[in-house]
């Protein structure tokens, strides 16, 4: 299990989630206040409990790596849950400053583009040591 890549790749995804629970996504700063807003992941019920079913998917998909075929399905679900969190953290961003307000992404945010392209090279790599086992089955 630990000699695959996209065992680290997953691994990775599971770590990350984890410590966007505790990074800011963005901030705001109003134009006539000094007083900055930093927003957290943690803060929003639905923005938590999609990270947590990414963290807890990712964690199930690093021991299934005996059927590969199910594993491709759930970092494939996994992906679309990410995208999901990224596309509702930037309407979250987008709705919450006002218009003299300066918006600035956190590290947080990036973080969770660093996700997307984990799952995708995992999804990647777990294909490719399929058809590497079958080609294995076809030659015996």
């Amino acid at each position: 299990m630990i000699q695959r890549i996209q065992t680290l790749f997953l691994a990775g995804v599971v770590l990350l989630s984890g410590l966007l629970f505790s990074l800011p996504m963005y901030s705001i700063v109003t134009a006539g206040d000094s007083l900055r807003q930093v927003f957290m992941i943690r803060e929003n019920i639905f923005l938590t409990a999609l990270n947590g079913l990414v963290l807890i998917g990712a964690l199930a998909a690093l021991f299934l790596y005996k059927n590969r075929r199910l594993q491709v399905r759930v970092c494939s679900l996994l992906m679309l849950l990410v995208s999901i969190l990224i596309v509702t953290v930037f309407y979250f961003s987008d709705t919450a400053g006002t218009t003299d307000a300066t918006l600035s992404f956190e590290f947080g945010a990036y973080l969770v583009l660093v996700n997307l392209v984990l799952l995708w090279l995992a999804i990647r790599f777990i294909r490719k040591d399929d058809s590497l086992v079958r080609s294995a089955d076809r030659l015996r």
